[in-house]
């Protein structure tokens, strides 16, 4: 019996089991070069996976960098309609957006938000913020740096403004701002200092690829504006609420949207106020009406009074009006309660001025979409321009000192304006060349109507 059972297992064993003992005694490990290259793969592969994450990660703070600009932008604009301007610098700084009134506090974005971390692509950390310049309220920018092209944005610093979102620095995209090598506006009023490092006596233009800024020797009028130029007598400004009055004693402030005007003060510093005491006659503040600012709407029977008129003496003066009519019929802009001194575009789409002797026209047609109408006159010719054309100068005699002491309605022929005024700037003398073309600049940068 035992050798039986030796036997079977001695000859089953050799029958069955020494191939695979065999195969199994033979069988090699992975070599050294083979661990290597696996272990390589892995490597790449970890590697790829990481960049592909953080290249996610990237994009990521880029959309939301890009999310955060347009929330603010419309609480931005939100306070806009409410306050007729938007929040200064120092409002902002606060950290989050809103006003008060008399019925109490409106929010419209409770903590302004702040950039992802840490900074992306070419941006530096110091871009790394949402960067917000509004001086007086008039306008804003808001700079924001951006790691890669995110939807149309390119990558960079960008900036948001009421009118859209341009590529690099303050002021850049916006009319005249490339290319400048003067001090000349807008030149060098595009231009934020921070977009280049200039030492003293020199100032930073907008570069030719408007996206930084190039030093030059000289300084820039960076804060223009009408009081910028010498001789300004009269300055009115829808866009300034502060500036309006909901009574003709000039002490109630007007509170927002289609608020009665009794009182539009002068902004000149000459104390040319404008009043109506009949509520009926008031023009209103409108919101959102050119560029989204606003404007002083008169509605076909409202009229404004000067109630004083003082600074000018000397027969020349420079008017500049951002305005339009809501139909082709006669608008008046200036009128007089006591002659028939006027200015105002003719329902026959001629401008009409005259001085209280003598009268001129010139061919502007119809402005019927908000414009840029000036008068230059120096006492022996008047110069009408629209949106910095010139249209015709031509002689007019009988010189008379600024002859109007109304606003919007002209007693002689019945006619009033049915449109809206955005602002206005009086000087005392017919304004240089340049100066001109100055103020064309700050109101066409203002309004975008040319």
């Amino acid at each position: 019996m035992f050798f039986c059972k030796f036997w079977f297992r001695a000859k089953f064993t050799n029958k069955y089991f020494r191939p695979v003992l065999s195969l199994m005694k033979n069988k090699k490990a992975f070599t050294l070069i083979e661990l290597l290259v696996v272990i390589a793969i892995i490597g790449v592969l970890a590697t790829l996976s990481v960049v592909a994450l953080n290249n996610a990660r990237a994009k990521s703070r880029d959309a939301k960098r890009v999310a955060d600009v347009k929330q603010v932008q419309t609480a931005l604009e939100l306070f806009f309609n409410d306050k007729g301007r938007y929040p200064t610098t120092t409002e902002f700084a606060v950290g989050s957006i809103f006003s008060t009134s008399t019925v109490g506090t409106s929010t419209y974005m409770a903590a302004i938000p702040t950039a992802p971390t840490p900074s992306d692509g070419t941006c530096a950390a110091s871009d790394n913020s949402y960067s917000y310049l509004s001086p007086d309220g008039s306008s804003y920018t808001l700079s924001f740096c951006v790691g890669g092209q995110t939807g149309s944005l390119k990558g960079g610093v960008n900036t948001a403004s009421p009118v859209g979102v341009a590529y690099g620095g303050p002021g850049a995209g916006s009319t005249g701002g490339c290319s400048c090598t003067s001090n000349s506006l807008p030149c060098c009023q595009d231009c934020n200092p921070a977009d280049a490092v200039c030492a003293g006596g020199t100032y930073c233009a907008r570069g030719a690829n408007c996206a930084s800024g190039v030093c030059q020797s000289g300084t820039c009028a960076t804060s223009f504006s009408p009081l910028s130029v010498s001789g300004l007598k009269l300055w009115l400004d829808a866009n300034d609420i502060s500036t309006m009055f909901t009574n003709s004693g000039c002490s109630t402030p007007v509170a927002g949207n289609n608020d009665a005007i009794g009182c539009w003060t002068d902004k000149s510093g000459s104390g040319n106020n404008l009043t109506q005491s009949s509520g009926g006659a008031m023009p209103h503040y409108l919101t959102n009406q050119v560029n989204s600012k606003a404007v002083v709407g008169f509605n076909g029977s409202s009229v404004f009074n000067f109630s004083t008129l003082t600074g000018f003496s000397n027969g020349n003066f420079s008017t500049f009006f951002i305005f339009k009519k809501n139909s082709t019929a006669t608008g008046v802009l200036f009128g007089n309660s006591g002659s028939a001194a006027d200015l105002q575009n003719f329902n026959d789409g001629t401008t009409h001025f005259h001085n209280g002797g003598g009268w001129i026209s010139a061919n502007t047609g119809q402005i019927t979409s908000y414009s840029l109408l000036e008068v230059i006159y120096n006492g022996t010719n008047a110069s009408f321009y629209l949106n910095g054309t010139l249209i015709s100068s031509v002689a007019i005699s009988d010189s008379n000192n600024f002859p109007f002491n109304q606003m919007g309605y002209r007693s002689q022929t019945g006619d009033y304006l049915n449109g809206g005024i955005a602002e206005v700037a009086v000087y005392n003398s017919a304004l240089s060349t340049s100066d001109r073309q100055n103020i064309e600049a700050y109101l066409n940068n203002r309004y975008h109507v040319y």
